[in-house]
């Protein structure tokens, strides 16, 4: 003003602004989804008062200690989604990496991720459906499932008693009956839960076995 003159001053050492802390909230879209099924996992950046904004960068979710492949944020928001993970619980982390405003963090899916046994069913075929009788019956069964191709045994029953196990060759299993006599059957087949897939039975077949072919000749004796 009139009486003083102008004058300055500066803050010894300046001032520093720090990254903001973050944290991460990590989400599942199913909390049990069986084998093959897609699940996805979420990961929320979040700044912690009194910081402020919207995280930018990258996310890295792992897998059971399995780094994945970064992921952008969009909005403070990453996911990712896999259709591969085995029967079991899996850990499942995402690390926020930081940016130039906020500082990383990482986060846990609270009690894992858990994948389930995948249902499967079980078709019967038999071919021929009515044979005579010295003829041999090929019993059929195909074990499908939506978590891939089953691995394991199919047990057949002829009139509800079991035979031996029979292994799954690329989800079929075969089974023939050279030896079956004259009369009607009631046919089954059930496969046998394992690890990764759910026990499945189909629905029974009834044959018949019918009086096989004869042939008759008449030899005439000269007298």
């Amino acid at each position: 003003d009139t009486n003083l003159n102008p004058s300055s001053a500066s803050l010894p050492g300046g001032q520093t602004v720090a990254r903001a802390a973050t944290t991460v909230a990590l989400s599942s879209d199913t909390p049990a989804p069986a084998l093959g099924a897609t699940v996805s996992f979420s990961a929320h950046i979040a700044p912690v008062v009194p910081g402020a904004g919207t995280p930018t960068g990258n996310v890295v979710f792992s897998i059971d200690g399995v780094a994945q492949a970064p992921v952008a944020l969009s909005g403070g928001n990453a996911s990712i989604s896999r259709s591969n993970l085995g029967v079991g619980n899996h850990v499942i982390t995402a690390l926020y990496v930081g940016d130039t405003d906020f500082s990383s963090s990482s986060g846990t899916l609270s009690g894992g991720q858990t994948v389930s046994a995948a249902a499967t069913a079980t078709v019967l075929n038999v071919a021929p459906a009515n044979p005579a009788f010295g003829d041999a019956a090929t019993l059929t069964a195909t074990v499908s499932s939506s978590g891939g191709t089953p691995a394991g045994s199919v047990i057949f029953t002829i009139n509800s008693a079991d035979r031996a196990p029979v292994s799954l060759v690329n989800g079929v299993a075969e089974l023939v009956l050279p030896d079956l006599a004259v009369g009607s059957y009631t046919l089954g087949a059930r496969f046998v839960a394992s690890p990764n897939y759910l026990a499945s039975t189909a629905t029974n077949k009834a044959m018949t076995v019918a009086l096989g072919p004869t042939t008759t000749s008449i030899t005439a004796n000269p007298t």
